[in-house]
């Protein structure tokens, strides 16, 4: 296909995402439009588009029955994730955003999540991920039987491959694009990631009479994948030992019937900031995370953490400074950090303190956009003399 020549003097920036990514797509827009305010940016949801052809859908469906459907009856796997999953689904996918693109000649494309290549071909490309799909071996719960299909995978590659810049949450999910994916370290930068809850400037209580309240919670949509049943099950055991300790459950429904259990359920993102700065300790031991904003969120309101040794869970918590980080097998070590914290309020303080510096220094918007905004500017400048 004929590209036309790039050119700086255009002044629309393609946007693409694959429907919502935890706010996170809301917030790269605002950065966009803050930094590049004489610009108009298209945005492309190739999920939107993909269900204005029916025919091309209905082809996805077959090849992801194809490809996954025993998993998908078993619901091991999502039927809309699969969809794209495929070969005719990269394909499908890539024939959308160019097509959406010859309309609207760009000055650079950007694309949040990583399993599409928006890379038009005709202006510089840049990517936002939290995730590689390889990374997933590096966590013992995954397992090879789990990933998508090895087509799938050997295009994964062109995705990182044709970006000017891939910009990851983390160290982790950059050494993988390096690593499992051979991409040049020069094409990879660590732009962080914000705050879903920051509404205000104001710094969180850190006094020792909030962790005396032993008031412990857990954030999450995915209860199983994200460790609630274990959770649920070691409060269960060790609260006859603290008779003032409550749970708190925001984000999902599980059928919990329990002394001092609050499921709360999917609520406003106020709401969650307002019970996350009422709170003591976060614990969510998942079993499996790209990243983990909600570690975030939670030091952000001056919580210290209590995570798994899994993925970028690491990096954020810092274990001893911001929180206790446990085997994926928590069992017992799951309890053993909740008694460690329900019997310290002054270290949780101290933690809680920690958290919050490291967390608004670097997993700001702020920072994010700072970072994001001053490559695009660079590459641009760079494309436009070439």
């Amino acid at each position: 296909m004929n590209r036309e020549p790039y050119s700086p003097l255009k002044k629309n920036i393609i946007f693409i995402k694959f429907g919502e990514l935890s706010h996170v797509n809301n917030r790269i827009l605002s950065i966009l439009e803050e930094n590049f305010s004489t610009f108009e940016i298209v945005k492309v949801d190739i999920w939107e588009e993909l269900l204005k052809r029916p025919i091309c859908l209905i082809i996805s469906l077959i090849q992801a029955m194809k490809y996954y459907g025993l998993d998908i009856i078993r619901r091991n796997k999502d039927v809309k994730d699969s969809l794209m999953h495929t070969p005719y689904g990269f394909r499908i996918s890539k024939a959308i955003i160019e097509s959406e693109a010859r309309k609207h000649y760009a000055a650079f494309s950007f694309q949040t999540q990583s399993f599409f290549d928006g890379n038009t071909g005709n202006c510089p490309h840049f990517l936002y991920t939290d995730h590689t799909h390889l990374s997933n071996l590096k966590n013992p719960y995954y397992s090879k039987s789990d990933l998508w299909s090895s087509d799938w995978i050997e295009l994964e590659r062109e995705i990182y491959k044709s970006a000017n810049i891939n910009f990851v949450y983390s160290d982790n999910i950059g050494e993988s694009i390096r690593n499992d994916y051979h991409i040049d370290q020069s094409k990879i930068i660590k732009a962080y990631v914000g705050c879903n809850t920051s509404f205000d400037n104001a710094p969180p209580s850190l006094d020792v009479e909030r962790y005396e309240r032993q008031q412990i919670v857990f954030v999450g949509v995915a209860w199983e994948r994200k460790g609630g049943p274990e959770l649920a099950k070691a409060f269960d055991r060790i609260k006859p030992r603290y008779p003032s300790a409550s749970l708190h459950i925001v984000g999902c429904s599980p059928k919990i019937f329990s002394e001092r259990v609050v499921v709360h359920g999917k609520v406003d993102l106020k709401t969650v900031k307002r019970i996350l700065s009422e709170s003591s300790i976060f614990c969510m031991p998942t079993k499996n995370e790209p990243f983990g904003i909600a570690y975030i969120e939670a030091m952000q309101n001056g919580l210290p953490i209590i995570a798994t040794n899994i993925e970028a869970l690491p990096e954020i918590v810092d274990d001893p400074n911001a929180g206790i980080l446990i085997s994926l097998d928590c069992g017992k070590t799951l309890e053993k950090a909740l008694i460690e914290l329900l019997n310290n309020p002054k270290r949780c303080s101290k933690m809680a303190a920690y958290g919050y510096r490291k967390s608004t220094q670097l997993y700001s918007w702020i920072n994010v956009s700072e970072i994001i905004s001053n490559e695009i500017r660079r590459t641009i400048s760079q494309t436009s003399l070439a």
